[in-house]
Formats: structure tokens, sequence, C-alpha cells
């Protein structure tokens, strides 16, 4: 079975300082990478993410999910080059359960989940 190339977390996020740090700390506990697409918030998401592990992506104006997604997809690719990634995926910034879907998504593959 050949192994998954590289999959990466990402989580676009707007005023949530109080859920981000501890979801993205879980999810690099996995051995996963995670991006977080800041939504122009206020709150200090920002910081909170990157303290626990993220890297963070800032938008200057709030566009809502879909336009962070469109931000977070490319940047997620970029350190691939021409190759793609096998896996992306996305969890929302507030689900209590997120961090445990992330596990159950990416158990099953040939990755190496901590």
């Amino acid at each position: 079975m050949s192994s998954v190339n590289s999959p990466v977390v990402l989580i676009p996020a707007y005023q949530a300082k109080g859920t981000i740090g501890p979801l993205v700390a879980d999810i690099v506990k996995m051995g996963l990478p995670v991006i977080v697409v800041d939504d122009a918030s206020n709150d200090g998401t920002a910081t909170a993410a990157e303290a626990a592990g993220a890297t963070v992506l800032r938008r200057r104006s709030n566009g809502g999910k879909g336009a962070a997604l469109r931000e977070a997809i490319p940047a997620a690719l970029k350190p691939m080059g021409r190759r793609f990634r096998d896996l992306l995926g996305t969890v929302n910034q507030d689900a209590a359960r997120s961090a445990d879907e992330v596990y159950l998504l990416v158990a099953g593959l040939p990755v190496k989940v901590k």
C-alpha cells in the first residue's frame, strides 16, 4: 500500500481565540500540519493558533468561510511544488470533537499519526 503524501488540516477561523488553541494543539500532537486562516479576527485568534503550532494566514477583511478556504487551499498546496497533496481536511473552529474526527479520518490511511 502506498503512503499518503503530506496530509494537512485547514481551519478557517473568526473570533476563535477561546477554541482554536486547544483544537490546533490536539491536531499537531497527531503529527499533522495545520493551516489556520484568521478571517480578520480582532480577539487574538491568530496568536493563539500560532502558539499552538499552526501556520497562520491572516486576512485583512472578513470574507467568510468560503473566502478563507479559497486562500488556504493554494497555501496548503504550495509547499508541494507541482505535486498534489493526497488529503486536505477542513474542520470547523468551534467543533468540540474536530480533533477526534481528524484522527478518525486519517487513522485508516497509511500516514503516521501519533
